[in-house]
């Protein structure tokens, strides 16, 4: 089943802190199941959820959509489609 994948990791570090598993057929349909903490990072980070939304209905779209690095807070975000 192919999801929306949302890993945070600490700079440097290649295993993930935290990893949030969306199925993209529920994410195609709310994002308002995300955690809190998630949705408030992306939207300080003027990331549009409305956009990663489209991007998930296109079936050609796989793998890596974004990639948030935040130097002050040593924190790396990745969201992907897999």
């Amino acid at each position: 089943m192919e999801s929306i994948k949302i890993r945070e990791f600490k700079i440097g570090n290649d295993m993930p802190e935290k990893t949030v598993t969306i199925p993209l057929s529920v994410f195609r349909i709310v994002a308002s199941i995300m955690p809190k903490k998630a949705l408030a990072a992306l939207q300080q980070n003027d990331i549009d959820i409305e956009e990663i939304q489209k991007l998930a209905k296109n079936p050609e779209v796989q793998g890596t959509i974004l990639e948030l690095e935040e130097h002050t807070k040593g924190s790396r975000t990745v969201i992907s489609i897999e």
